[in-house]
Parts: C-alpha cells; sequence; structure tokens
C-alpha cells in the first residue's frame, strides 16, 4: 500500500492512524475507550482508569485525529491528574468504600 493509500486509511481509522502516525498500536482496553467515545460522540465522557494505562496518550492522539479530520470542531478536555502518592491514597479510599460492610 502507498503512502497516499496509508495517509488515506489513518483519516478514517483512528487505530490505524494511532498505528501509522505514532507508531503506537491500540490496546484492547483503548479500543473500547475509543468504540465508547466514538459511539457517544457530543456527548460528556468521564474516564477514570488506574495510571499508567495510557489515558492522555490515547486522548491526546484521538483529539489529534479528530481536530485533522475537522478543524472546524470545538472539543474541551479537562484533566486532573493526582500525584502518584495522592493516587496511592485515592485508590485506598475506593478499595475502603467498596469493601465496607455498611457500603453493601
Amino acid at each position: 500500500m502507498g503512502s497516499a493509500a496509508r495517509a488515506a486509511l489513518a483519516s478514517r481509522s483512528f487505530a490505524y492512524y494511532c498505528d501509522y502516525v505514532h507508531n503506537r498500536p491500540l490496546f484492547a482496553h483503548q479500543k473500547l475507550w475509543v468504540e465508547y467515545m466514538t459511539s457517544r460522540r457530543g456527548q460528556k465522557l468521564l474516564l477514570v482508569s488506574p495510571p499508567e494505562s495510557l489515558k492522555s496518550t490515547m486522548l491526546r492522539m484521538y483529539l489529534e485525529w479528530r481536530i485533522g479530520n475537522n478543524v472546524e470542531e470545538t472539543i474541551l478536555l479537562v484533566m486532573r491528574s493526582l500525584p502518584q502518592r495522592r493516587s496511592e491514597q485515592a485508590k485506598g479510599l475506593v478499595k475502603g468504600v467498596f469493601l465496607h460492610p455498611q457500603g453493601k
């Protein structure tokens, strides 16, 4: 496949874009996120996932791809990243909520 054909495919397929432009194929969990995001366009999305699950990387690539396909589109991305220490504390709090006997 020639470079023009690969570029055309990358403009139509986000998964191919990630591999072709960034040399970073999507993992299975990222494919699920993309499927959800593309099926609910125009709606709010809250993505909560453990540290190092490639949320920021995947979202950055997705926004590049979307804006590249429609430069008139407006997208708002709000991120809140906790430092690793605080993230570990937050995981402990969430775990405590779900394991607490009164939480059932």
